[in-house]
C-alpha cells in the first residue's frame, strides 16, 4: 500500500517519487527440527523510491517503462532477531517496472502493472547466519492517477 507522484520533465520522460509499505521475507534453512527443516521470517519495511519514467503513448492507454533507487526502513525492532543487529534496519537497492494507463472518464485513468525491487544489501542485519541474502519483491501495482495541469 503506498503512493506515488508522477512529475513529467519532458513529453516523453518523468520523474515517479514513492512511498509506502512493504513486506519483505527471507526463507533460510534453520537446524532441521521433527516438522520443518526451512525458517521464514518477515519483515515490514516503509520503502522509498524514486523512479526514471519512460512514457510511451500507445494511441490511447500509455505504457510507462520505470527503473531507480529504493530505500527502506524496518517498521519495528521486532523485525530484526537481535538488538545489536537493529543499529542500521535499512534496505536498498534498484527497482524496475512497467504500468499501463489507461483512460477512464475525464481525466482519470486507471493504472495498473508489476515493479519489482531487488536488495543491493547483504541482509544479516535482519537475519543472522544470512551471509548473502538479499530482499527481492515483485509487486502489482494498481490505482487511480489524475493529471493536474
Amino acid at each position: 500500500m503506498g503512493l506515488a507522484l508522477g512529475f513529467p520533465i519532458s513529453d516523453k520522460w518523468g520523474i515517479q517519487v514513492g512511498a509506502g509499505w512493504s513486506r519483505k521475507g527471507y526463507r533460510i534453512d534453520c537446524e532441521p527440527s521433527l516438522w520443518e527443516t526451512t525458517c521464514g521470517l518477515k519483515i515490514d519495511l516503509f520503502e522509498s523510491t524514486i523512479l526514471l519514467d519512460r512514457r510511451v503513448d500507445l494511441g490511447g492507454p500509455v505504457l510507462h517503462l520505470m527503473a531507480g533507487p529504493f530505500v527502506g526502513s524496518a517498521l519495528t525492532q521486532e523485525d530484526c532477531l537481535h538488538l545489536w543487529d537493529c543499529s542500521l534496519p535499512w534496505d536498498y537497492g534498484v527497482a524496475l517496472g512497467a504500468q499501463l494507463d489507461v483512460a477512464l472518464f475525464g481525466n482519470m485513468r486507471l493504472s495498473a502493472g508489476p515493479l519489482y525491487a531487488h536488495g543491493l544489501r547483504t541482509s544479516n542485519a535482519f537475519v543472522s547466519r544470512a551471509e548473502n541474502t538479499r530482499t527481492r519483491t515483485l509487486t502489482m501495482r494498481t490505482g487511480l492517477s489524475y493529471p493536474i495541469r
